[in-house]
């Protein structure tokens, strides 16, 4: 009895798993590939659904099992939905990342950086660590921190910028802040003063083309970032203040983890490339 009533749940499972396996098998192949996953018509009836569909169509023809499986699944847990492509291949990615971690352990390597323009004109970084392993081969890998990830990076930092820059009242506000903290930090002996040092920052958007821009744009974070932090505190309590909840999202933006350490990462890499 009991084993009548598992039964029907451990098929279920088993057919979950040949499922995305097969998935997984298509992902890794057009990563390995370098090629795109999605097709401009994936309709049933398309002559040409996209290099992933297509794939896991041409895996189902030479294997009976998943063609039962997948053929037999609802619309919905066929296991090929465009989220689960990219939650496949991020996890691809983070395999291999680990691998790389794992294989320099504590040894020397180097990272390559380049900057190119996608197919929609936008600016990319692509990274390349560069090591030698435990057989005393040079490995090149590439690492896609790119233009994903950075550029939701810097659309945040230039939320940030806008909140700042469309106020005459919260740049005065910075301004005597940063006064203030100089102030503190030359009485206390923190700072040495002289011709050319201490000089007001600013925080400007980051340009849209060169990384340099950024990269001035990032470490005026840096320096100003006590003084952005009690700017928004100002205007945190008051629920009257029209740009209340951008207040509250960029406090805890700027105060969170990811952020932080993705700043002081690209502050690093440019300053090596800059």
């Amino acid at each position: 009895m009991g084993y009548a009533l598992m039964n029907p749940n451990q098929s279920i499972k088993v057919e979950y798993r040949v499922r995305v396996n097969t998935s997984l098998v298509a992902t890794k192949f057009l990563l390995r590939c370098d090629m795109p996953f999605r097709g401009s018509e994936e309709s049933l009836n398309s002559l040409f659904k996209g290099p992933f569909l297509e794939l896991v169509d041409t895996l189902k023809e030479i294997n009976l099992e998943i063609a039962s499986v997948i053929n037999c699944a609802s619309r919905n847990n066929l296991m090929t939905a465009p989220k689960i492509q990219k939650n496949l291949a991020a996890a691809c990615a983070y395999e291999i990342t680990q691998q790389i971690i794992c294989d320099i352990a504590d040894d020397v390597f180097s990272v390559l950086i380049d900057e190119s323009d996608d197919i929609a004109g936008k600016e990319q970084m692509t990274v390349v660590v560069r090591y030698v392993n435990n057989e005393g081969l040079v490995k090149e890998m590439f690492n896609d921190i790119t233009h994903k990830d950075v550029s939701i990076f810097f659309a945040k930092v230039n939320m940030l910028v806008n909140f700042i820059g469309s106020s005459n009242k919260r740049q005065e506000l910075l301004r005597k802040k940063q006064e203030t903290q100089f102030a503190k930090l030359i009485e206390e002996g923190q700072i040495e003063t002289g011709s050319g040092l201490n000089q007001k920052s600013s925080i400007a958007r980051a340009g849209d083309t060169r990384w340099g821009s950024h990269f001035r744009t990032l470490t005026s974070l840096m320096t100003l970032y006590g003084a952005i932090i009690w700017v928004l505190e100002v205007f945190e309590n008051d629920t009257s203040f029209e740009k209340y909840g951008e207040t509250i999202i960029l406090l805890d933006l700027l105060q969170s983890f990811d952020f932080i350490v993705i700043l002081y990462m690209m502050v690093e890499i440019l300053g090596f490339t800059i």
